[in-house]
């Protein structure tokens, strides 16, 4: 989090710098973490804004609207601005909004750097001179009233640099763009169409882009394109920049791939970064994927993820939970083709986006969504049920076990303020000097039998092994302690098979020794298990083996007990 920044707000700040007609106008960027309100205003009090201009998405666009209020009564006279990805019409007249929108005078539609100037041109003639610039929403009483679309293609060329101007800080991550938009048309995605005329960075732009990022020992770079291999053009002048400079060589990189397209010369100009690779997979259901409009080679889909892992740091596919017409089990055959595989996964809750589907016509139908995070809370093939059971599962496949409250668990209310209060606040987190989050000191814990605490910490460290040793396949569910065996419950994706664990003697029946330790399975003996259950039980086996010695070994843990079940 320290090493981050907001491009977006660098690119609106040089352009405004670069305006002649602008060259009285004073600029500041205000960025911020998780923060109360009163540090926004606290901050803003002292300049005194005529124009506030906020870059907003799902994140931040809560506390934007409400900021935006707090602004209008403070300075009646400033004219307030949202761009970015969750600034539209639709978005803001969901319920929880439409209070907080209307001190919300003008939303950027499209691409701000010349909209930004132009407004900050004609700021003395009021909102109403806004009229005549494309690609705007206007605030009335009566709605949002959009302004002509742009006609004028951005060419993203030309466009001055906050690298190039100094404006971007050193030492961080550095953000490189070298097209904008996505030929694309994936229903669930809101990034919007590729405007070709708007061109992509030449070469020696992305020369001058590595040289003055040279300069500023930045801690690696992100590329924001929808991905490395949608734009040949952009691709290739990306490409021999790299050749030329050779400031990519060896330097962290961070970078989408989409997976059908990925060739040969993706490969080899990913072998000589430090690359970290991220592919969009979303989901293996064919019939999901025919409805979001995605292609898929399921053939030569493991044949890219292996060539892209052994040119790289780390490959995360990322999958989307919830996509209306897939389901729970659709959804863990997606991960079932991954788990061999070389890659990290990243599972993302499917999300209505503004731009996605809360625009396409029928879209909405059958489809019930959080109005301010935007998550799925049901649809086509998915319950309320179905997403909290899918959930359990993948934090126990995971193995999560961070003390973290989900922010529908601590917000009840659909009033934007509630929920903005309830996420600056945190119950446990809070800010340090500068971005960092660190945990608060906790309350002091109740005092708890040393027994109990250490039954409590071999289910942990027994549930840990067993899901690493199994790649999360084979769950430990629960382990029942008594004075002079343990019961270990194992569940197989699904499938529930019981043990006791003694000290390994003559004439135990045992299913498995390990640790000097006899594992009987309570079904009968002549019960054949399938194979890839027989692999998964012994490695489990194996793993939680020294965890259950340690038990019995310890006469404060060796007592009758309860169950321990959960992670």
């Amino acid at each position: 989090m320290a090493a981050a920044f907001n491009l977006a707000c660098r690119r609106l700040q040089a352009a405004i710098l670069s305006d002649p007609r602008l060259s009285t106008t004073e600029v500041r960027v205000f960025e911020r973490g998780i923060s109360p309100l009163s540090e926004w205003t606290a901050a803003l009090e002292e300049f005194e804004p005529d124009i506030l201009a906020a870059s907003a998405y799902l994140w931040s666009l809560p506390t934007f609207t409400v900021l935006a209020r707090e602004v209008k009564r403070r300075w009646p006279h400033c004219i307030t601005i949202v761009g970015g990805p969750s600034a539209r019409p639709p978005m803001l007249d969901l319920a929880p909004f439409r209070d907080a929108a209307r001190s919300i005078d003008v939303l950027a539609l499209g691409e701000g750097e010349h909209v930004i100037c132009e407004m900050a041109a004609r700021y003395g003639e009021g909102v109403r001179s806004f009229e005549n610039i494309p690609g705007l929403a206007l605030h009335s009483p009566l709605g949002w009233r959009k302004t002509p679309a742009q006609t004028m293609s951005l060419s993203i060329d030309k466009l001055p640099s906050p690298y190039r101007m100094g404006l971007v800080p050193p030492n961080a991550m550095a953000y490189l763009e070298t097209y904008r938009g996505c030929p694309m048309s994936c229903s669930f995605c809101q990034w919007g169409d590729l405007d070709p005329a708007g061109g992509v960075l030449s070469t020696d732009a992305i020369v001058a882009e590595f040289e003055a990022l040279e300069t500023l020992c930045p801690f690696g770079v992100a590329l924001t394109d929808a991905a490395l291999n949608l734009n040949s053009r952009a691709f290739r002048n990306l490409h021999e920049a790299a050749r030329r400079t050779g400031f990519l060589k060896n330097r962290y990189f961070d970078a989408e791939m989409y997976p059908t397209l990925v060739k040969p010369e993706h490969i080899e100009f990913l072998s000589e970064c430090d690359a970290n690779v991220g592919v969009g997979l979303q989901t293996a259901n064919e019939a999901v994927l025919t409805r979001i409009d995605r292609k898929f080679k399921r053939q030569h889909f493991a044949k890219v993820i292996t060539d892209l892992a052994n040119v790289s740091k780390v490959v995360t596919v990322e999958v989307i939970v919830g996509l209306p017409g897939d389901s729970i089990q659709g959804f863990r055959e997606t991960l079932h083709l991954l788990r061999d595989l070389p890659c990290a996964v990243r599972v993302y809750h499917c999300l209505v986006l503004p731009d996605a589907f809360m625009k396409q016509q029928g879209a909405l139908d059958g489809l019930d969504f959080d109005p301010i995070t935007l998550e799925l809370r049901s649809g086509p093939g998915w319950s309320p049920r179905d997403l909290a059971e899918i959930g359990e599962w993948l934090s126990d496949l995971s193995a999560f076990d961070e003390d973290c409250t989900p922010p529908e668990a601590r917000v009840k209310s659909d009033r934007i303020e509630d929920y903005v209060e309830g996420r600056v606040d945190p119950k446990w987190w809070g800010l340090s000097e500068g971005t960092v989050s660190k945990r608060r000191e906790r309350p002091p814990t109740p005092h708890v039998n040393e027994g109990v605490m250490a039954k409590a910490q071999a289910l942990h460290s027994a549930q840990h092994a067993v899901h690493r040793a199994t790649k999360g396949y084979c769950r430990l569910e629960s382990l029942r302690i008594l004075p002079d065996k343990v019961n270990p419950r194992l569940d197989v994706e699904g499938r529930n098979y019981e043990f006791s664990v003694r000290r390994a003697a003559e004439g135990i029946p045992a299913f498995r020794i390990a640790s000097g330790l006899a594992f009987v399975h309570h079904s009968a003996s002549e019960t054949t298990l399938p194979p890839r259950d027989e692999l998964l039980i012994c490695r489990a086996i194996d793993a939680m083996s020294q965890h259950v010695l340690e038990v019995l070994a310890d006469p404060a843990v060796a007592e009758p007990s309860a169950e321990l079940a959960g992670s």
